[in-house]
């Protein structure tokens, strides 16, 4: 690539994340990225050779944390490999202080001729792993920032990162997708490292499954209702045409709609598979009405950033504070066309999901808000899990892993049954994954209004089910008809206790009275003469309650043991609806 089409590059992206680059700092980037080309034959610094996915993918996505830094500020950047991000941000802020570490030597002499090359004054290189550079007082909480990318999960990385930081300083996390789960899992090291998750910025994309506006099509129909329905909860709409097929006559009716909402609405143009010169077919898309089109390629991943810097710039200024946050999710989970939708559709009063007599109708899992006098509440109406055999198409695989992904967010998962058909084996195997999941579990039979009664039916039901889903005994059973609404209103009133349950912590002292009492009741086991011998409990986590007793040899300690305890812990505390895990840890008696 020569320098004026690097140029013209440079400038049109960097314009796009509201930065103008000057000819001085162009120069610059364009000797990084031959000087990267080069290097790269030599030892492995990238994967990314391509000039323009070196600028989009490297130099303009490094430069989209440039707004969080501020010039005269000491910088650090872990992991920096080929120096991202800090060269680049070093580029467009020279008054940044940058410290570039890296565990491997031939990067920080590749680094050190970049800086040499592009003249870079206040860049510190230095070859060490973060762990051993944390030890030196001289660099431990010195900077005001860290920036990191791609370097490693959130929990390491900030294990990486926090001890450089000064009070008051800054974590810069480049992350990808999967940012939701590594900051749940990461909050507990970043809170003992000293660091603090103060808000969190989120947004929930809503694929409707597309609209045919005159379809008279049952399945369609009832699709375009919960578009209309969509499109009246969203705060954003992004509303995707075809560049290719060009402006039809159905986008042209989707576009009045989405006007008289008078939402934001970004337009996005598919199927633009090659970027550069922008193309006349574009201009056509002008006509709807909606603003600039934006240009994507979803199978090429061109354009996205764009996109969703669009989206962000539209959403309303609202934060999550995650620590007050009292809602209960409720993933409601079964296999396909047991009643899920109906039971969130008769909670809600109005038909947030598809139903309808086909299976497998909702293939997404679906948050909604609800809140009553009971509590608040987020019920994710899941796609069925359907049996692996039976998972053809993509859409459907993707489905199950969205349902399973659905259990690992909530905190209740209700287990739908269908009172007609009974228990079956893939019942069994949904309701195993909430179990193994340590959530809160409800049973529901649903459509107990078509079931055929006599004295002692539901009794007999209940045996049945308990028989067959024998690792739930833990677990209540509500028989409802999500049809009707029978019985629908008592299941807020479990929904809280099995919450509170699976959340419940028990004191230390009040657990190990409770463990005395249980250990006099029922010795604990021997073999070959040896008996176990339990020295203490305490409670290691909640959700699910999870216990460590301390031994002094595992192997004593049989499971029938364990599941005397459990019941102990459960007569004494109810623990109604969650799991119960015991951890067995060995101790010298002398140690105690």
């Amino acid at each position: 690539m020569q320098i004026d089409e690097f140029s013209y590059e440079m400038k049109d992206k960097m314009k796009r994340i509201d930065i103008d680059i000057t000819d001085k700092q162009i120069e610059k980037f364009f000797s990084y990225m031959n000087l990267l080309i080069e290097w790269n034959q030599k030892i492995n610094l990238t994967t990314i050779i391509e000039p323009k996915e070196i600028i989009i993918k490297h130099f303009v996505d490094c430069g989209t944390i440039l707004k969080y830094l501020k010039g005269g500020e000491n910088i650090i950047d872990i992991g920096t490999g080929a120096g991202f991000p800090g060269i680049p941000v070093k580029i467009l802020n020279e008054n940044l202080n940058v410290t570039l570490v890296d565990s491997l030597n031939k990067r920080i002499n590749f680094l050190n001729e970049v800086c040499t090359a592009l003249d870079l004054k206040n860049v510190e290189l230095i070859h060490s792993r973060a762990e051993d550079l944390a030890k030196n007082k001289a660099y431990r909480e010195n900077f005001d920032k860290s920036v990191s990318r791609a370097v490693a999960n959130l929990t390491t990385l900030a294990e990486y990162d926090l001890p450089f930081i000064k009070k008051g300083g800054q974590m810069i996390a480049m992350k990808g997708f999967e940012i939701d789960e590594e900051l749940q899992n990461a909050e507990k090291a970043i809170n003992i490292l000293g660091g603090k998750i103060k808000e969190v910025n989120k947004f929930t994309l809503i694929d409707t499954g597309g609209i045919e506006p005159k379809s008279k099509d049952i399945i369609l129909s009832q699709m375009r209702e919960q578009v209309e329905i969509a499109i009246e909860v969203a705060d954003v709409i992004i509303f995707l045409t075809d560049m290719k097929q060009g402006v039809t006559p159905d986008d042209k009716d989707i576009a009045l709609m989405l006007k008289k909402s008078h939402k934001p609405i970004v337009l996005v143009c598919n199927k633009a598979d090659t970027f550069g010169k922008v193309p006349n077919e574009i201009y056509e898309f002008y006509n709807l009405g909606l603003g600039d089109p934006y240009r994507v390629s979803a199978v090429n991943a061109l354009g996205i950033g764009d996109v969703l810097d669009a989206i962000y710039e539209k959403l309303p200024n609202e934060t999550t504070d995650t620590s007050d946050d009292l809602t209960i999710k409720v993933a409601i989970i079964g296999r396909p066309n047991v009643g899920k939708s109906s039971l969130v559709n008769k909670i809600l009063g109005e038909n947030r999901a598809i139903v309808s007599d086909i299976a497998g109708t909702t293939r997404d899992a679906t948050d909604s808000e609800f809140e009553n006098e009971f509590g608040k509440y987020v019920f994710i109406d899941t796609a069925g899990i359907r049996k692996k055999s039976k998972v053809n198409e993509n859409i459907e695989k993707y489905s199950v892993i969205r349902s399973l992904l659905a259990i690992e967010r909530a905190d209740v998962c209700i287990i739908m049954l269908d009172a007609l058909e009974g228990v079956t084996d893939q019942d069994a195997k949904i309701a195993g994954e909430a179990h193994e999941a340590g959530k809160g579990i409800i049973i529901v039979v649903n459509k107990w209004d078509e079931y055929e009664k006599e004295n002692g039916t539901l009794e007999k039901y209940q045996k049945e089910v308990y028989n067959k889903l024998s690792y739930l005994q833990y677990a209540p059973i509500l028989f409802i008809s999500a049809k009707t609404g029978q019985r629908v209103h008592k299941l807020y009133e479990l929904i809280n206790k099995v919450a509170n349950q699976n959340a419940l912590r028990v004191q230390t002292s009040v657990l190990n009275q409770v463990l005395n009492e249980a250990i006099a009741i029922v010795q604990p086991p021997t073999d070959k003469g040896k008996r176990l011998k339990i020295f203490y409990m305490t409670q290691a986590s909640t959700k699910p309650p999870t216990f460590v007793v301390f031994v002094n040899d595992k192997e004593l300690f049989h499971f029938s043991y364990e599941r005397y305890l459990i019941n102990q812990l459960r007569k004494e505390f109810g623990l109604v609806g969650t799991p119960v895990r015991i951890i067995v840890r060995e101790k010298n008696e002398k140690d105690i």
